[in-house]
């Protein structure tokens, strides 16, 4: 595990220091009995350690009487992403704040409310987009690629089983790949599309919704007549969707799981009891022109997931290639109305640090 700046170079913004939040430690435990209200017994906490710098006036205010008075309206803002897309361009230096913020705008988000822009034409609900749609749909092919079975289905699972090692209906893993995304190449005339791509997006394809039987009579009678594989009601689509909005979404837990974002007031940690357990450190470092740095100490930020209830998720989250920890200190994104990303003016007073754990 490795932290690292992502954006190094913006020391100022707009002619006055910032808060610059550093993260001091990531470190992994396992939920014991009764420790915390959040999830159960032998649950993931991801535990970080921040600290937030800032250059203090050259006035009579107490570094506590300073944020009470002069960063009510700022925020820590710090968030746990499992989206390949989202990480991938905060690697790049790339990311658009409004992608990262949108990523988390819909904690309650079921198969029934899951839209993309196929699914948008079929059913012409005039629903925007999910904003995390490109990211669950690459997890969900992933997945399907690597036969995981979805072991809550056991039809589905048993149909993977009498599949030899490394194929998919008679096809390589790669060649898998391929007609997942051309539906029609090879396509079967009973289906209209190739074997591959029916089974991963079943009879609606890739319009949706898949929350319903949407394996029909033909698919079951063609794998049935060239393989004589058990065969399921559901698509791959249909049979794990909830479960990988369940970890992407959620941390693997059925409801809203509000540690994967958070939103704090930096007034919040002039009170020396506050819940982060964080303190302020004065008169220990100075600019080069005498001026005071104070800083902002031991914030502690709990994330959660679950693995504990849900077999399936467990075993999901072992596939996720990446995670981030990812903080920065900006104005409430709750009531600006501008775009944010990175060349945008309201965007630039936000600074963005963050901690890469790879997962193997």
């Amino acid at each position: 595990m490795t932290t690292k700046v992502m954006f190094p170079s913006y020391d100022k913004v707009l002619g006055k220091n910032l808060p610059t939040p550093v993260f001091r430690s990531i470190e992994l435990y396992t939920v014991a009995s009764g420790e915390y209200e959040w999830g159960g017994v032998d649950d993931l906490e991801i535990n970080a350690t921040l600290s937030i710098s800032l250059t203090k006036p050259d006035n009579e205010l107490s570094t506590a009487q300073l944020l009470e008075y002069y960063f009510d309206n700022m925020y820590l803002y710090a968030y746990f992403s499992p989206f390949e897309s989202i990480n991938t361009r905060l690697q790049e230096s790339n990311l658009n704040l409004r992608d990262l913020f949108d990523a988390y705008s819909d904690k309650a988000l079921q198969p029934s409310s899951f839209y993309g822009p196929g699914h948008l034409a079929g059913a012409g609900s005039g629903a925007s987009p999910t904003a995390v749609y490109e990211d669950v749909i690459a997890f969900q092919k992933q997945q399907f690629l690597k036969k995981f079975p979805s072991g809550w289905f056991s039809q589905f699972s048993s149909m993977f089983d009498h599949m030899p090692d490394e194929q998919i209906a008679g096809y390589s893993i790669e060649q898998a790949r391929v007609l997942l995304e051309d539906p029609t190449r090879e396509a079967i005339p009973e289906l209209g599309v190739n074997v591959i791509y029916y089974m991963f997006w079943g009879d609606t394809g890739e319009a949706g919704p898949w929350t319903s039987d949407d394996l029909g009579a033909a698919f079951k009678t063609y794998m049935n007549s060239v393989f004589r594989y058990p065969t399921t009601n559901y698509s791959h689509m249909r049979n794990s969707l909830a479960q990988t909005l369940h970890l992407l979404v959620r941390g693997g837990y059925t409801g809203a799981n509000y540690s994967w974002r958070h939103k704090i007031s930096l007034a919040d940690f002039a009170d020396p009891g506050n819940s982060y357990g964080a303190t302020i450190v004065e008169g220990q470092q100075y600019d080069e022109e005498g001026n005071e740095i104070v800083k902002i100490s031991g914030i502690n930020i709990k994330t959660f997931l679950n693995t504990s209830n849900v077999g399936s998720i467990a075993s999901r989250l072992n596939n996720l290639e990446k995670g981030f920890s990812i903080a920065f200190v900006g104005l409430d994104i709750d009531h600006l109305g501008a775009a944010t990303s990175p060349t945008d003016e309201r965007s630039t007073s936000l600074w963005i640090w963050s901690t890469t754990s790879h997962r193997r």
